[in-house]
């Protein structure tokens, strides 16, 4: 298992100081991209294929980030998903998994899952398919994409595959995967059915932004910051750009006498955090 750190509280997925200015940046960027909707409308009916260039370079470029084209981005969602991860990342993923598995919930076509089953990882893969970012009607089993990083198991499933009469089909104590959930709440379900499941469901990898940003509801937030979790290490991900806050959180659950949120002694914990 991973060392934690002496203090967590500050390292839950909170809006960060970074995330915070990120954000009004990103107000901004939806303001000039709004005018270059215009912009680029109009250099359309005109049929001027090189303002359109430029409007499309600029769009890219408050979009993903300097330097990163929409086919850069179009690669990287190729091979990695919504978010890239890294060989420190996945590696870690793997050490937690040994000898229990990986679950990934909201896989989307399994870029991650399919990193880890290279890996040797011993990975369940679940989507319910209805906001798969790259069309599996395109991008079908022909493709180099598909081939080359699409996962080939990922199953239709929710948070409903933690009920009990699916026990036989999930198994327990699986590391739980969330990379990149949109803002609703079935990331919040999926963990908050993962850990009644079975109290050997322990280790959650939540890959994404914290509150405020592009990912998870409020409830996800408030059940992973409300106590009972300490986070054993915080990643940065993979990609350029600068445009995206997501970092990999790898937590844990804390049961009660086993020590606070904070990773230190319980009573410490109950005057930092409030835990009980």
């Amino acid at each position: 298992m991973l060392n934690p750190p002496p203090v967590m509280q500050t390292l839950l997925p909170v809006a960060s100081d970074r995330l915070k200015r990120g954000l009004k940046s990103r107000a901004k960027d939806e303001v000039k991209l709004r005018a270059l909707g215009v912009r680029a409308n109009k250099a359309v009916k005109e049929q001027d294929r090189l303002k359109m260039a430029e409007v499309a370079q600029e769009m890219s470029a408050i979009a993903y980030g300097k330097g990163t084209t929409a086919q850069i981005r179009q690669e990287s969602l190729e091979k990695f998903g919504c978010v890239e991860w890294t060989p420190e990342i996945v590696g870690l993923i793997k050490g937690l998994a040994e000898g229990k598995g990986v679950v990934e919930v909201g896989a989307g076509n399994g870029q991650w899952s399919r990193k880890l089953w290279d890996m040797g990882v011993d990975v369940l893969a679940f989507d319910n398919m209805t906001g798969v970012p790259l069309n599996r009607n395109l991008y079908h089993g022909g493709t180099k994409p598909n081939k080359d990083h699409f996962f080939h198991a990922v199953r239709r499933g929710d948070s409903r595959i933690f009920e009990k009469e699916n026990v036989g089909k999930v198994g327990v104590g699986r590391v739980l995967l969330i990379v990149f959930p949109d803002r609703s709440r079935w990331a919040k379900e999926t963990v908050e059915m993962w850990v009644k499941q079975s109290p050997l469901n322990r280790v959650l990898v939540y890959v994404g932004e914290g509150r405020n940003g592009a990912n998870g509801c409020e409830g996800l937030f408030d059940l992973l910051e409300g106590g009972g979790w300490r986070v054993l290490r915080v990643e940065d991900v993979g990609g350029k750009g600068g445009k995206g806050y997501e970092k990999a959180f790898f937590m844990e659950r804390v049961d009660k006498g086993e020590g606070g949120c904070c990773g230190g002694e319980k009573e410490e914990c109950e005057k930092k955090c409030g835990c009980e």
